[in-house]
């Protein structure tokens, strides 16, 4: 376990630092061996979109179809892992309902607006209305559960 600390001894900067302190000085993280800090969140899926404080009212809030709304951060592990079983399992409901992916470190006003202060946070949107929610990790059966729900909530 390495951690880099700054000039100060009072800021401790690395893998347990808070994540305020990791955004104001990227440059300081020195990454421990074998631990991703970091990765891309792109999706192939034509129903998976990023969501921006710019287009969440246009793509999520007036949307047509349902939209599960996964708020994530690249340094989280359970949203590594929630991410892509969401996307599958959009996919599978053969376009019925849409993803939208919100990275809360850099879209904060989405977070701020959902209340949201642990992720991965998950809500599911119909007609500008909130119809499901969950945070955390979630059991596989779960998961197809909740994408059900949402999914008939579209007939």
């Amino acid at each position: 376990r390495t951690t880099t600390y700054h000039p100060s001894p009072h800021i401790m900067f690395g893998r347990f630092a808070p994540s305020a302190a990791r955004r104001a000085a990227p440059f300081l993280i020195r990454q421990p061996q074998g631990v991703l800090l970091s990765r891309s969140f792109a999706s192939s899926s034509k129903n998976v979109f990023d969501a921006t404080n710019s287009t969440f009212d246009s793509l999520v809030l007036k949307s047509d179809k349902p939209v599960i709304v996964d708020l994530h951060a690249a340094w989280c592990g359970p949203c590594r892992v929630l991410g892509p079983k969401l996307e599958k399992l959009v996919d599978a409901a053969d376009g019925a309902i849409s993803m939208a992916k919100v990275d809360v470190d850099k879209e904060d006003q989405i977070a701020a607006d959902h209340n949201v202060s642990s992720i991965p946070a998950v809500f599911a949107y119909h007609k500008g209305k909130v119809i499901g929610n969950f945070t955390g990790m979630s059991s596989d059966a779960d998961l197809t559960r909740f994408v059900e729900m949402v999914k008939s909530s579209a007939k």
